[in-house]
């Protein structure tokens, strides 16, 4: 999913069917970096990366406006 997510983007992603979620204090979409990239070699590497950094079940909290406190 995070494959084509950075590919395509999430405009192009909610028109497939997927519902967007928004963490923290980002609300805008992401643009496709699908052209940006040479190879998918590259893109794997991105993602590596990506899940060093937060690996998968450890979602950064979320902004409760509510409350005006993160959760």
């Amino acid at each position: 999913m995070l494959f084509r997510l950075i590919t395509l983007g999430s405009v192009d992603l909610e028109k497939e069917g997927y519902k967007g979620f928004s963490y923290g204090s980002v609300h805008a979409p992401m643009p496709p970096m699908g052209a940006a990239i040479k190879t998918s070699d590259q893109l794997w590497k991105i993602i590596a990366f990506i899940r060093s950094i937060n690996p998968p079940g450890t979602n950064p909290a979320r902004h409760d406006p509510a409350q005006g406190v993160m959760t």
